[in-house]
């Protein structure tokens, strides 16, 4: 008796090659065995960057940006109004509201620790890499100083304190992920950091509104009379603050003024009506006839407080 057997060999051939300088790597597959053996030079990786290449591919190092309880950029315009924008400069300041406002700090760098007014605020543990400078234990630390009319101010020990929360983020592994000697090991190895700071948020409060007045019933208005007799102020007697007097030049120097500062009161009124506030014409009206007949208004000097500082 004759037994034949077919046997069926399936060869497959792989290979990697690059260079400078020319190197590669060939796997064969014979049936269920691989062989893979390198040849010519080995394959390295990108040679580690120095600082300043690495930062041109960062954003902004620091930023602090509004998040809540800001008003927008596009406001209210009448036709014809010319409303500056918001910059956050001392000329056209960020309006915010204290009803939920909030900012938050950003860093761009992969943040290990957290430091408000020089202390300790939040720390990983972790120290900070990065990959393309081929670094790793680098001690990275975020900053936070806050400071009122010069000197550090820490609002959580005011009467309604602020919150203060850390933020965290997933960073990119290709820039803060560890090392990576073996390129092959690049498209195996996790594609981001998990866990790092990356800055501290700031919430005001919202206000504590007081109970309300509720219903008031017809028979609580007709109660007559509504106050006792009493003196007025019901309070304190005393006068406080300056005492008025007359000044003889005060409507001379009413007229001589009241022209020069009409634009300041023109940009108020267009600032009150970008910010939502009801204005009508009126309150804008040109001040030259009032001017022209301000004596005839004032039959005696208008009383006057003068500040003794």
């Amino acid at each position: 008796m004759f037994v034949r057997v077919r046997i069926s060999v399936e060869l497959g051939i792989q290979m990697q090659m690059w260079g400078p300088d020319f190197g590669g790597r060939v796997g064969a597959k014979l049936w269920f065995v691989t062989i893979s053996f390198p040849f010519g030079a080995q394959r390295e990786g990108a040679p580690p960057v120095d600082w300043a290449e690495f930062q041109a591919q960062l954003p902004s190092p620091i930023s602090l940006q509004p998040e809540q309880g800001v008003q927008l950029e596009d406001y209210v315009k009448l036709d014809g109004q010319n409303v500056a924008a918001r910059t956050g400069s001392d000329e056209h300041p960020i309006l915010a509201s204290s009803e939920g406002f909030s900012c938050a700090t950003h860093a761009a760098l992969s943040t290990s620790r957290i430091t408000f007014n020089g202390e300790l605020f939040a720390d990983t543990g972790v120290p900070a890499q990065i990959r393309p400078m081929k670094l790793r234990r680098v001690d990275s630390v975020h900053h936070v100083t806050m400071t009122r009319n010069g000197v550090p101010y820490d609002p959580r020990a005011q009467a309604e304190p602020w919150e203060l929360q850390s933020l965290r983020r997933d960073e990119p592994a290709a820039q803060w992920g560890e090392p990576i000697a073996d390129p092959n090991r690049a498209l195996t190895a996790p594609g981001s950091v998990p866990g790092r700071l990356g800055g501290l948020r700031f919430v005001i409060p919202a206000p504590v509104y007081g109970p309300a007045l509720g219903a008031v019933g017809a028979a609580a208005l007709e109660v007559e009379p509504v106050l006792p007799n009493g003196l007025t102020p019901l309070r304190d007697p005393a006068p406080a603050g300056p005492s008025a007097q007359v000044d003889s030049g005060s409507v001379t120097l009413i007229r001589h003024t009241i022209l020069t500062s009409a634009p300041v009161r023109t940009e108020c009124y267009r600032q009150l009506l970008a910010a939502g506030v009801v204005m009508t014409p009126d309150s804008d009206q040109n001040l030259s006839e009032y001017q022209r007949k301000i004596d005839a208004m004032f039959t005696s000097p208008p009383l006057i407080t003068l500040d003794a500082r």
